[in-house]
């Protein structure tokens, strides 16, 4: 994994910091925040038949669980 991140120009990681996840049945999804020397990019695993289909469903999963934190 960091030799992709190296690879694609993101250099000096500083730290790794979890976000949020879904489980759902066999699809999943965690995302977590990577900082590094010039900023942070957000990374999503997704697992799942149809990927596209599993983001949608986290989308989902995000603003309702935020709804329900307020």
């Amino acid at each position: 994994m960091i030799q992709l991140l190296v690879s694609r120009g993101i250099t000096g990681i500083e730290n790794v910091e979890f976000y949020d996840a879904m489980i759902r049945g066999e699809d999943f999804m965690i995302e977590y925040y990577v900082g590094f020397s010039r900023g942070k990019i957000a990374v999503k695993i997704i697992g799942g038949e149809n990927p596209r289909e599993v983001l949608r469903k986290y989308y989902i999963h995000l603003r309702e669980s935020r709804t329900q934190s307020c």
